[in-house]
């Protein structure tokens, strides 16, 4: 009976395996270069392409822009690799290829690398793609293989040019276009990129990476813009306003934290007592009184901490 059953289990094992190589046998991946010039710290993408061979139509899982399953390499000098990051809240919906269709998408190698000097670089790509049909669990699949990039030098002009076109296609009503080009030009290594990114801030959903993206060039103009969405709405927006304030050392006037506390967003709330408690001060304790009295148990809680520590203070 024992032999049976590891003979039963040996040829699931065998049939997942079949399985998974007919599917991705059937699953063309490929990776090419997205235009005639790509600039020196400029916008350089990189095309994906997926065609389905099967004879069904399939679902894969791609997580856009998405550190996490997908990577890039090379080997070569001249190039500085940057940490890729890693996403820990991705979301992203099956896409459905049909039978004998394609599907792509852009990845932008700034993001991975720094190209140092103009030449030709082979690039090494490792993806994990989630496919599946209608009636299969998806499985995880490998693919890995090279493609070359040639970098050239470019005049500001021409940046300008690449620039300006991303920067526009930030307005399109299509999803997949506007985060596209919200990722190409969130890591252009060229200050001329400053006044294409800044759109980005009023633009719902993009202003976070908007945020990140100005932060790289530490200058009084981006301190300024970045302080204004201070008083965003979103407190994740707030947050991410701060943590790049920080980073690039400039010290927030107190007075905006206290702004916070009348906030109808009990998140920014707290965000606004968590920071005024980083350098607490007595004067705080009229302000924090009214907060005490929150409807959000949370914020209550960190009002009654910070209210408590003033006290002591007297």
């Amino acid at each position: 009976m024992k032999n049976l059953i590891f003979i039963l289990l040996l040829i699931n094992m065998q049939c997942v395996a079949q399985n998974s190589n007919n599917m991705k046998d059937n699953i063309n991946v490929t990776f090419s270069g997205g235009q005639e010039k790509n600039i020196i710290n400029g916008i350089i993408p990189a095309i994906l392409t997926i065609k389905n061979n099967t004879n069904k139509e399939i679902f894969v899982l791609l997580f856009y822009p998405n550190p996490n399953d997908i990577s890039f390499d090379c080997q070569q000098p001249f190039v500085e690799k940057k940490n890729r990051g890693w996403n820990l809240s991705e979301e992203n919906i099956p896409i459905k290829i049909q039978s004998g269709e394609t599907y792509k998408n852009v990845y932008f190698l700034g993001r991975y690398f720094k190209f140092l000097k103009d030449g030709k670089f082979d690039i090494i790509y490792d993806l994990e793609l989630s496919a599946g049909t209608g009636n299969t669990q998806s499985e995880s699949i490998s693919y890995k293989g090279n493609f070359p990039i040639q970098i050239s030098s470019g005049s500001n002009e021409e940046l300008k040019k690449q620039l300006s076109y991303y920067s526009e296609n930030l307005k399109s009503d299509n999803r997949k276009i506007k985060e596209e080009s919200a990722e190409a030009l969130s890591f252009v290594e060229n200050p001329l990129c400053v006044d294409y990114i800044t759109p980005m801030l009023s633009i719902e959903n993009l202003e976070s990476k908007g945020i990140d993206a100005l932060s790289k060039f530490n200058t009084p103009q981006n301190q300024k813009l970045i302080s204004k969405m201070l008083s965003h709405r979103e407190s994740d927006v707030v947050s991410k306003a701060i943590e790049a304030l920080h980073k690039m050392k400039v010290e927030i006037p107190r007075k905006e934290f206290i702004s916070m506390l009348a906030s109808e967003n009990t998140d920014i709330v707290f965000l606004g007592l968590e920071n005024l408690e980083k350098n607490p001060n007595k004067n705080d304790m009229g302000l924090v009184k009214p907060v005490l009295n929150s409807l959000n148990d949370t914020v209550a809680e960190k009002a009654k901490g910070y209210y408590d520590l003033l006290e002591k203070m007297k």
